[in-house]
């Protein structure tokens, strides 16, 4: 314990730590592109199922048209 109160850690508990905070970090950032991703093909199929209201003669969008 240090003149503030606080418990120090030792270094390899710290190292793991940071290690673990840098892993979730990395995971919330795919996490995100991923989202990115998924808003786009969202955006892309409802642009598709717009232009298939406009032209009622075709067929209705297939998920695998996608």
């Amino acid at each position: 314990m240090d003149s503030t109160g606080a418990v120090a850690c030792p270094p390899d508990q710290l190292m793991a730590r940071m290690n673990q905070e840098a892993s979730e970090t990395a995971h919330c950032c795919g996490l995100l592109g991923n989202l990115a991703h998924l808003s786009l093909m969202i955006r892309r199929k409802l642009a598709l199922e717009q232009r298939l209201r406009i032209l009622p003669t075709t067929r209705p969008p297939l998920f695998y048209d996608l």
